[in-house]
């Protein structure tokens, strides 16, 4: 029998797998579009997905969500769930795309940016017919990989083959339309095997958008909060520091995607303690589960603050080596995401979501205040404080919340032990200033050594994680 340590180790892994490619393609497609564009351009790129991405969420309205529950709970109900689900979707998504459309032609937007907008609009209209929910909910998660695998490899194919520089900004937007669409089609085909029709209908349109809006809410909440960095540079700066920000945003994102799996690889190890009602327990999984997650956030976060000169250099070039300062206000933010996510995880086990919403609003909340004035006076930088300070507002209410439902307790000396190791690290690779990749195996090798010498990681941890491996 397997600890629950091994089963979230074991989820985890089986979570790297199915995402691991999505959120590798997703960081070299912004490389080639930002090196490709420009990184003015690429801000109004950046900015077109994230004005729709607003409308995107409102044409879902956590209908997603909600189906991928339905579908794994009612297997055998799959085709009325697909059906009402739909439809509700594309009611939502031609609505989306038609305020997208007349908010272009009102607001005073560069042409560019309008051009890449009207582009965009359609965006909505094709995540309407996207069922990544539903072959979730079937456990077909092969298919959700295999779609996105050959969508974004024509994606990033097109755009290293046909744009060539900043003119080609329309083809890039175009591409990007095509690639979204073809994963959304190959998954609609597929679901088709397990629905006998598929049926427009309204009948059940407001008692689907009733038991999906939780979930909306949710999510449109935490989206609101990320975005406004983007929305207030918009306002206050220019296209270059969107550009500049976002590319940076999005280096952050992928390290951070690694470690926000931990919140869906530990749900069923948090879901069995939690069912069995004992508080001790539940205290006590999610007490180990951050110490697991702060373990190895610490370093990964004081790793980028150290190697991310050199990592721009290589990856981008010395012309957007500002960005690597970026990186370093934010690279914290890993950790405050990290431990957020576990304590998200549990919260949404316990099944409250009044919490989670509180949390979404205060924060989206003393981001529009902080935002406005971060911006408007520091700029560019000040965007990158705002995103690290509204992480750490998160997870200081997402403890809060936690705390009211069990006694967390954190081991001050070990967490001391964990910063001092990955301070040594950190100070070592930029002493040493190695190139990027043997910095960060210099970087791994001294904090393993120092967290064996410090204990921080135990042989009981090297021990339960051997045992897995071999069990495979």
């Amino acid at each position: 029998m397997i600890s629950n340590k091994q089963r979230f180790i074991k989820n985890l892994g089986f979570l790297y797998l199915s995402r691991i490619i999505i959120i590798i393609f997703s960081l070299l497609i912004n490389i080639i579009i930002i090196k490709r564009l420009g990184s003015s351009v690429y801000g109004d790129f950046a900015f077109g997905l994230t004005f729709v991405q607003y409308f995107i969420i409102f044409a879902d309205l956590g209908l997603s969500q909600y189906g991928m529950i339905e579908v794994s709970n009612n297997i055998e109900n799959v085709n009325f769930i697909v059906n009402n689900i739909v439809s509700a979707n594309i009611i939502l998504s031609t609505f989306s795309f038609i305020v997208i459309l007349f908010l272009v032609n009102i607001l005073k937007f560069g042409h560019v940016q309008k051009e890449i907008l009207y582009v965009f609009a359609f965006l909505p209209l094709i995540n309407s017919i996207s069922v990544s929910w539903a072959i979730t909910g079937l456990e077909k998660n092969f298919l959700f990989s295999i779609s996105n695998l050959i969508g974004k490899t024509l994606y990033i194919t097109l755009l290293y083959l046909l744009v060539l520089d900043k003119s080609y900004y329309f083809l890039a937007a175009i591409i990007l339309l095509g690639s979204n669409f073809i994963i959304s089609l190959i998954q609609f085909l597929y679901i088709r095997k397990f629905i006998a029709s598929f049926r427009f209908g309204l009948n059940k349109f407001w008692i689907t958008l009733k038991k999906g809006l939780p979930f909306g809410i949710m999510s449109g909440l935490f989206f609101i909060y990320g975005s406004l960095p983007i929305i207030f540079l918009k306002i206050f700066n220019t296209n270059k520091d969107i550009g500049y920000y976002y590319i940076s945003y999005k280096f952050i994102f992928f390290i951070f995607t690694l470690f926000h799996l931990m919140s869906n690889a530990s749900l069923p190890v948090i879901k069995s303690v939690v069912n069995n009602k004992d508080i001790n327990k539940e205290k006590n999984i999610i007490n180990e589960l951050l110490r697991f997650g702060y373990t190895f956030a610490i370093p990964a976060s004081f790793g980028i603050f150290a190697i991310s000169h050199n990592l721009i250099n290589l990856i981008l070039g010395i012309k957007f080596i500002f960005v690597a300062h970026l990186l370093k206000i934010m690279a914290i933010s890993i950790i405050f995401g990290t431990l957020g996510s576990i304590m998200i995880g549990y919260l949404t086990v316990k099944n409250l979501k009044t919490g989670i919403i509180k949390v979404g609003l205060l924060s989206s909340l003393y981001g529009l205040i902080s935002g406005y004035l971060l911006i408007r006076y520091f700029g560019i930088y000040g965007a990158a404080i705002l995103f690290l300070s509204i992480e750490l507002v998160v997870m200081l209410l997402l403890i809060f919340i936690t705390k009211s439902q069990i006694k967390m307790e954190i081991n001050l000396l070990n967490l001391i032990k964990v910063v001092l190791s990955a301070s040594l690290m950190a100070i070592i690779v930029i002493i040493l200033n190695q190139g990027l990749i043997l910095s960060i195996i210099i970087g791994a090798a001294v904090y393993f050594i120092l967290s064996l010498v410090l204990k921080t990681i135990t042989k009981k941890d090297l021990n339960e994680i051997k045992t897995f491996m071999a069990s495979k």
